[in-house]
């Protein structure tokens, strides 16, 4: 089992972090995710679950200049973690060859994990009574 995870996963090189952030973003936008941190100062904590993705982006001014963005939607707007000197980034994909987990490590030995959530398929007899429903074309 770990050497069939070994070869789902596969590190973005650090030179194309950019060029990757700018596909996921355009492919992955409001995919439901789920946010963990492990390996922190105060433990691991879930940040959110089932949140829209809205991006992640690099800080660009300032002290901060570097550090990672997520931005998620969430009830009283938009939440962003930010993740300060990022070291690796590593997808997984499932059977399916869709992505599954997104891992940033961190210098500190951090990381922040994004599960990108499937939803349940609806069942068969929810298409039979929409369809019954639905006005004749």
């Amino acid at each position: 089992m770990a050497r069939e995870l070994e070869e789902r996963t596969i590190e973005i090189p650090k030179e194309n972090w950019m060029s990757f952030l700018q596909l996921l973003n355009r492919h992955a936008i409001d995919r439901p995710l789920r946010l963990e941190v492990v390996n922190r100062e105060l433990g691991d904590q879930e940040m959110g679950d089932y949140l829209p993705f809205r991006g992640m982006s690099f800080e660009t001014k300032g002290s901060d200049r570097g550090d990672l963005l997520i931005i998620t939607a969430a009830d009283q707007g938009e939440l962003t973690h930010r993740i300060a000197v990022p070291t690796h980034i590593y997808i997984l994909y499932n059977e399916a060859a869709e992505l599954e987990l997104l891992t940033v490590e961190d210098a500190d030995n951090g990381k922040t994990l994004m599960y990108f959530e499937h939803l349940p398929a609806l069942p068969e007899e929810a298409h039979e009574e929409h369809r019954q429903q639905a006005p004749p074309a």
